[in-house]
């Protein structure tokens, strides 16, 4: 009892703890994963807000670096107005290292470089290029306080990117003096203003990381030092397809980047995609840990949970039930003395009062159990078989009915087991058995932890006989007669001096191929189809049975005209056809009939069948599926 009340209540608590297992891991794998989704799109929130702060100080740092250069080729236009007589590519070249830009142009009133730092670019007419177009205007215009600076300009000798910037030249026989400097001048003045150099310099742990892929080229430009330098995405070959999948992971996705399974979040900004991942596995393993760490908790739980239980089941239920069932043992045992009784007050208390009542019950039962069974007339027994408390009870003439001797008699009725066994080894189906030639019915009852019944001795019951009999003389299959039925019957009216009669012979042709490829009980509806046909082509009082196998044999008590046998049989075979249309399509199943007349010469059963027999013969030369008349 104990084992089984604490391992339905361990059952219990396991189940409990399975559940909040399951949830609660559920619950931390799901903010597990929105706290991974929420770092990298905060991680990217970070470099929008950086971009824009971005925004707002790449103008004011492009407006003074305009102001600077400006600044300085006013500078140069100053120094080249006081030192006009020495103006030469020396002069303009230590001119160009003391305001540190790449070259110093001076152009003349029809916009042809008369000075260079570089010679050979003297002697250039910017009024006849397209790429001087921007200075056209100032070159032409008398207003000393204009300038031009154009920050994506095209040098004209080799096409190269350049910056330009050109003042009004304070010498009247010059337009205007120009500087120029490499593009890289400016993306270097500006570089830390750029979303690059802010991924470039923003830290992050090794499992995480941020990019910035540029949507048109398809080229990484950026990436957390930290981090590999490289992204490389499982089945993406081409810079098409890796612009195209990173548009895809715009709402998340498990994406392999360099042999690693990483959680992928990206967000298309201006000119560009910015993107931030995550190592799966280091992700798992914080989850993996808060799992084992809650479970932890748990089974903490559970054990106290489990130890509390059974202290206090032990305690307040245990030991009561404990003497109670010892108690029990002690009444079965035959002790009507004892008394049960629980030492606190619980439920159990209310039991055990049930329990003394049934003890005052239980303490007659046999003797009223013995004088019902006594009042049963001879020719039945009844017994009863109680597992509970292992004991037998049986009216006084059970033994003589069964013919069981004393030395079998006591070991079949020593235990509720082994009387039960005796039974079932000697019962069938239909509840009737053959003992020492007396016919005994057995009805048996099984409940539970009873086992009861009643046995009645039917061999001088003449109903009983009678439905001996006719079973014994019945086909089981068809419920036609069977050959021992159909020979009683016949001999019974071939005693009689009346000479009419007709014996037919059926044979069911190819029926063993309906057997062998669909197997007997296919084979058994054949018959049973077959033997409604014959019922209902004869009548009631023509002998009609089933000898064996497919053959049957209809028997009728008069004489009848052979047109109108004819005419019956023809119907016969053309219902059966119909009927078993099926087999006699696929496997040829056809009747073969035989017919002889009763005669002087064919006076007997035997004759009479062995003529049959011979006509069934000749109906299966010709062909079977017809019938031969003898």
């Amino acid at each position: 009892m104990e084992k089984i009340i604490l391992k339905k209540i361990v059952l219990i608590i396991i189940s409990i703890f399975t559940i909040g297992f399951l949830i609660s891991s559920a619950i931390i794998l799901y903010m597990r994963s929105n706290s991974v989704e929420k770092d990298l799109l905060e991680m990217i929130s970070q470099i929008e807000i950086s971009n824009e702060q971005i925004q707002v100080n790449l103008e004011d740092n492009l407006k003074l670096f305009k102001e600077d250069y400006l600044n300085r080729t006013y500078a140069i236009d100053y120094i080249l107005s006081n030192n006009k007589e020495n103006l030469n590519k020396e002069a303009l070249n230590e001119i160009k290292d003391l305001m540190k830009v790449d070259e110093i142009h001076v152009v003349d009133n029809n916009g042809i470089v008369v000075f260079s730092s570089e010679e050979e670019s003297i002697g250039i007419d910017l009024l006849k290029s397209k790429e001087g177009y921007s200075f056209w205007n100032l070159i032409k215009n008398n207003d000393e306080n204009e300038n031009i600076v154009q920050l994506n300009a095209t040098k004209i000798l080799d096409g190269t990117e350049k910056i330009y910037i050109g003042v009004k030249s304070s010498l009247e026989e010059y337009s205007i003096v120009q500087i120029a400097l490499d593009k890289e001048v400016l993306d270097d003045w500006l570089r830390e203003y750029s979303l690059k150099y802010v991924i470039d310099n923003t830290p992050t742990v090794y499992e995480k990381a941020i990019f910035l892929v540029n949507k048109e080229t398809g080229v990484l430009e950026s990436i957390t030092k930290n981090n590999e330098q490289e992204i490389n995405i499982k089945n993406v070959n081409s810079n098409e397809e890796f612009v195209n999948k990173l548009y895809s992971l715009t709402d998340g996705e498990i994406v392999k980047i360099n042999d690693k399974y990483r959680y992928v979040k990206t967000k298309i900004l201006n000119d560009y995609i910015i993107g931030s991942y995550v190592d799966i596995d280091r992700v798992y393993k914080v989850i993996v840990l808060q799992i084992l760490f809650f479970t932890l908790i748990l089974i903490i739980v559970l054990g106290s949970m489990i130890y509390i239980f059974k202290n206090s089941i032990k305690k307040y239920i245990l030991k009561d039930i404990d003497n109670i069932r010892e108690t029990i043992r002690k009444l079965m045992d035959g002790d009507y003395l004892v008394e049960f009784s629980t030492k606190y007050d619980t439920e159990l208390k209310d039991i055990t009062h049930i329990l003394n009542d049934w003890k005052a019950s239980y303490k007659y039962k046999s003797e009223r159990m013995s004088r019902l069974m006594s009042t049963i007339n001879s020719q039945s027994a009844i017994f009863e078989c109680l597992y509970v408390i292992n004991r037998n009870f049986f009216s006084d003439n059970i033994k003589e009915i069964l013919g069981i001797d004393d030395e079998n008699w006591r070991e079949i009725s020593k235990t509720p087991k082994s009387f039960e066994k005796y039974i079932r080894s000697i019962e069938n189906n239909n509840g009737i058995v053959n003992i020492n030639n007396r016919f005994l019915k057995i009805i048996s009852f099984k409940r539970e932890d009873e086992f009861y019944g009643m046995i009645i001795d039917k061999t001088d019951d003449e109903e009983f006989k009678n439905k001996i009999k006719k079973d014994s003389e019945t086909d089981v299959l068809t419920n036609l007669l069977n050959r021992s039925g159909l020979e009683n019957r016949v001999k019974n009216i071939f005693e009689d001096d009346n000479e009419n009669g007709i014996l037919i012979i059926f044979d069911l042709d190819n029926f063993k191929l309906v057997n062998d490829d669909l197997g007997h009980p296919v084979g058994d509806e054949v018959l049973k189809i077959f033997s409604r046909c014959l019922e209902e082509c004869f009548r009631k009082n023509d002998i009609i049975s089933r000898i064996g196998g497919d053959e049957f044999i209809v028997f009728i008590n008069n004489n009848i005209e052979i047109n109108n046998l004819t005419n019956k049989l023809n119907y016969l075979l053309n219902n059966i056809r119909k009927e078993l249309k099926l087999y006699y399509e696929k496997y040829k199943l056809s009747t073969s009939i035989g017919v002889a007349y009763r005669s002087d010469e064919f006076n007997t059963y035997d004759k009479l069948y062995k003529e049959a027999d011979k006509a069934l013969y000749e109906a299966k030369r010709l062909g079977k599926n017809r019938f031969y008349i003898m």
